[in-house]
């Protein structure tokens, strides 16, 4: 059976299908797959007064995390003032970002001292606007690599292309007895594939965005080329056996929205650059 929770401050938003965060000070006991009843106002009801169901949800592991206790900052209060809220102001906002993204990037943060945005009815939120401080030194090379700009789409296709490949495993890596890499090792290696093919692509002598046939990325007779090797090496896998966890003799060709793979039996494969789009 569900367990009732209230929602009364932001029923609008929980009808409209807007609001995916619950956050409720002292509910310890929830965890992923608990189910909830969200109703317009469970405690405090009147004797006749309905107890109103609006929608059942299931609690989930969420990627919300306190910028406050990440940072080892002191906790302000930025929730707590909307004009009908009895609760005296009070912290429980949380940061939002990816979970690839470090938590030792974040050294602080700013609070607002009045909510910047407004809905038609005068609140958008009753959270005050929080602004992170980030310590750019502690992101590592793919977090350095602007989300937009030349070659930046083409070089995460491109890197991503290469990280599938390389957490399939290859035929080579089954007759030595390799595993396949770990999640974490295709991570870490189709990072810092990103900022070296983008690196690559870019420099001076490659003529971006002019069309050429010298921007390539390649698994060669002997070995990869260096950009890969960086990227194994990221990965925790040295560069003598680095050659087996990759496809062999396959040369990409990138170009401004278009990327083409050369195979060794012959085939060309065209790489989708819209995959990289919301990476």
């Amino acid at each position: 059976m569900p367990r009732n929770m209230s929602v009364s401050l932001t029923e609008k938003q929980v009808r409209a299908r807007t609001k995916t965060v619950t956050r409720r000070a002292g509910w310890r006991f929830l965890e992923p797959g608990t189910r909830l009843m969200l109703c317009r106002k469970v405690m405090g009801r009147r004797k006749d007064e309905p107890l109103v169901r609006i929608v059942e949800v299931e609690e989930r592991v969420g990627r919300l995390r306190d910028c406050a206790i990440v940072a080892g900052d002191r906790s302000t209060p930025t929730t707590g003032f909307h004009p009908v809220d009895p609760h005296p102001p009070r912290r429980i906002d949380r940061w939002y970002a990816t979970h690839r993204f470090p938590l030792a990037a974040i050294v602080g943060y700013r609070v607002h001292e009045s909510a910047e945005l407004a809905h038609e009815d005068g609140w958008l939120s009753d959270h005050l606007p929080i602004t992170t401080v980030i310590d750019t030194a502690a992101l590592d090379p793919a977090h350095g690599v602007p989300l937009v700009g030349p070659g930046v789409v083409e070089a995460r296709a491109g890197a991503r292309w290469w990280a599938r490949r390389f957490a399939r495993g290859t035929e080579a890596m089954a007759v030595i007895g390799e595993p396949r890499p770990t999640l974490d090792q295709v991570t870490r290696f189709e990072r810092s594939l990103i900022a070296g093919i983008l690196a690559l692509i870019t420099e001076p002598r490659a003529d971006w965005p002019e069309y050429s046939t010298l921007r390539h990325v390649r698994v060669g007779a002997d070995e990869p080329d260096p950009v890969l090797i960086t990227a194994l090496n990221a990965a925790g896998i040295a560069s003598p056996v680095g050659a087996v966890w990759l496809p062999g003799r396959t040369r990409m060709l990138i170009n401004p929205d278009q990327i083409t793979v050369h195979h060794i039996d012959g085939a060309t494969e065209t790489v989708d650059t819209r995959s990289a789009i919301d990476r």
